[in-house]
């Protein structure tokens, strides 16, 4: 999907294409500007665009077998979110459902056949 389709997509839920358009530059240009100045976005089931920094570092011309230097760079970092978290009970019973369930694994079977 690129921006007009995402513009197209927000138009149907409001009014005219025009206002979908103010709102989904409005949207990025938020999100540039947290960026910029050193903030985190997190939308929550989205995920979240931050700005890390790389260290510099020792590296080595491969060529000519000189060292160097890397310079410190600046990098955006997406991370995607889960939609759906599951709560650490939910997470518990999957657990032990695995070890009281013996077709999952040869060992189980061995276990529960006894």
């Amino acid at each position: 999907m690129n921006k007009a389709q995402l513009i197209d997509e927000v138009a149907k839920v409001t009014c005219s294409k025009k206002e979908a358009e103010l709102a989904v530059g409005a949207a990025f240009a938020a999100i540039q500007k947290a960026l910029k100045k050193g903030d985190a976005v997190t939308l929550v089931g989205f995920g979240t665009f931050r700005r890390e920094q790389e260290k510099s570092r020792k590296g080595r011309n491969p060529r000519r077998a000189k060292p160097s230097r890397s310079p410190q760079r600046r990098f955006r970092l997406f991370k995607r979110g889960r939609p759906e978290r599951r709560s650490k009970i939910d997470r518990r019973l999957t657990i032990i459902d695995r070890f009281t369930e013996p077709s999952r694994s040869p060992a189980g079977r061995l276990f529960f056949n006894q």
